[in-house]
């Protein structure tokens, strides 16, 4: 790993434009990571960016000819490799110094297929899983599916796939069930387009619903199940077996 990173903002005037070029970038691979992100401003104005990243070899217009991107917005700077990679931990942070962290945090987290992104973010954005309190962002990390080969990983049968991370804070108990309830609409939306889900967020699935989520690879992991946990202590909270 090289010790330092080049890491880009670059912004969009809706969303369209955003999923567009993420399409572009997942395809070309000019970035070594890019990451979509939709945070609210305000009730129902919408910020919308592509983080990426970089060695910091090419010249930076190189790197964004031909985007769609604000070019007078666009940012980058150079970071330690060590502080981009624990960059999680500073949102963690962010969140336990304003009080949000002891929060519920009814996630919800969906990959789309490529095909329906486009008129199924607007809804996940209008939707109760979108609400909650600030600050809300959604996350779109593009995948390419047959560059993706862990077994148990379910992805649309598509060339392209979004997953879709909702990470929204409850404000109650009241706040996260209703919100849990919406998850659970937009999954059944997204799955009739053809989409699956990264099981991580507040999506109760029965049992049956499982075994669909894993389709073939259902008898292999419930076997792996019987041999390695057949007293049933592992993660009995979802209900998968």
């Amino acid at each position: 790993m090289p010790d330092t990173v080049r890491v880009w903002r670059l912004p969009y005037r809706d969303a369209r434009a955003l999923i567009a070029d993420l399409r572009r970038l997942v395809d070309e691979e000019r970035f070594e990571y890019i990451l979509g992100i939709v945070k609210r401003r305000a009730p129902g104005a919408w910020e919308c960016s592509i983080e990426a990243t970089d060695p910091g070899a090419e010249p930076p217009n190189t790197l964004i000819a031909g985007l769609e991107c604000d070019r007078a917005g666009c940012e980058w700077e150079v970071r330690a490799s060590s502080e981009w990679v624990s960059r999680t931990a500073e949102r963690v942070a962010i969140l336990q110094a304003e009080g949000l962290w002891q929060r519920p945090h009814p996630w919800l987290d969906l990959v789309m297929p490529d095909s329906a992104v486009d008129d199924l973010l607007p809804e996940v954005l209008g939707s109760p899983s979108a609400g909650g309190l600030d600050p809300l962002r959604v996350l779109l990390y593009p995948l390419r599916p047959n560059r993706c080969h862990r077994p148990l990983l379910r992805l649309p049968e598509e060339e392209r796939a979004f997953l879709v991370d909702v990470l929204s804070t409850a404000t109650d108990r009241a706040a996260a069930d209703a919100m849990t309830v919406s998850n659970r609409a937009l999954y059944e939306r997204n799955r009739l387009q053809g989409g699956t889900m990264y099981p991580i967020g507040a999506l109760p699935l029965a049992a049956d619903e499982w075994r669909e989520h894993f389709g073939s690879r259902w008898d292999e992991l419930q076997r792996a199940k019987s041999r390695f946990d057949p007293d049933g202590v592992l993660t009995p909270g979802p209900g998968i077996f």
